[in-house]
């Protein structure tokens, strides 16, 4: 984002001008105090007399310019934190913002839909009660990226036969925020067969299409 304070020196002082004059008559409807205000003026004035006399070339000298450096900083300061104070203000509306000259921030994230594609499952290897499931999107399936907008993925599983098509009837293990997971299963499941599905999630837990479902025997 393009910083709100202008880079060239002219056009400071207009900004710091206008800033300066908008708070000083309105300075407690923006959460501030007359104090705020005017250190303010006082400083936009040090830099607009310092900046005059460092661009006339009659008393453009070395020692003149560094005092409008000096005065240009401690502006470009005050600036910062009397705004930063005013955008953190719940209080102060977007046209009071517009009118002292900072940009208005979009107050309301943009919620993120939930993942429109579906994992694809393999099952990789194995070891006693132990299954471990290698998770690529559908869209990109040469890459371990998740979706946009996918924290990762709920691994669910279903130990026996005939798996129900509702997943809210399958078994939770967690979520895999990386390209594998491992999935430990009870001594007692042993030499039972392991169904895997998988759905990606955001962050609001709005989840995407489930997988199709990969198996395998839970070996001993």
């Amino acid at each position: 984002m393009a910083d709100f304070i202008p880079s060239r020196e002219a056009d400071l002082l207009t900004f710091a001008q206008t800033f300066s004059t908008t708070l000083s008559g309105e300075f407690a409807s923006y959460g501030l105090i007359n104090s705020d205000a005017t250190s303010l003026a006082t400083l936009v004035s040090a830099y607009a007399g310092a900046f005059a006399v460092a661009n006339d070339p009659a008393t453009r000298t070395g020692s003149k310019l560094i005092e409008k450096d000096i005065a240009k900083g401690q502006l470009v300061a005050a600036l910062r934190s009397l705004s930063a104070r005013i955008q953190a203000n719940p209080g102060v509306t977007a046209a009071q913002r517009n009118d002292i000259g900072l940009p208005i921030r979009d107050r309301i994230p943009t919620p993120v839909p939930a993942p429109a594609t579906k994992p694809v499952l393999e099952l990789a290897g194995e070891d006693v009660c132990r299954h471990l499931v290698r998770i690529r999107d559908e869209a990109n399936p040469s890459s371990r990226a998740k979706p946009e907008g996918s924290v990762g993925a709920q691994v669910f599983v279903f130990v026996g036969d005939n798996p129900p098509l509702d997943l809210e009837k399958w078994s939770l293990k967690g979520v895999a925020t990386k390209g594998s997971f491992m999935i430990d299963y009870a001594e007692g499941d042993i030499g039972k067969k392991a169904h895997v599905a998988a759905r990606w999630t955001n962050r609001t837990g709005e989840a995407g299409p489930r997988s199709d479902a990969v198996s395998r025997m839970i070996a001993a």
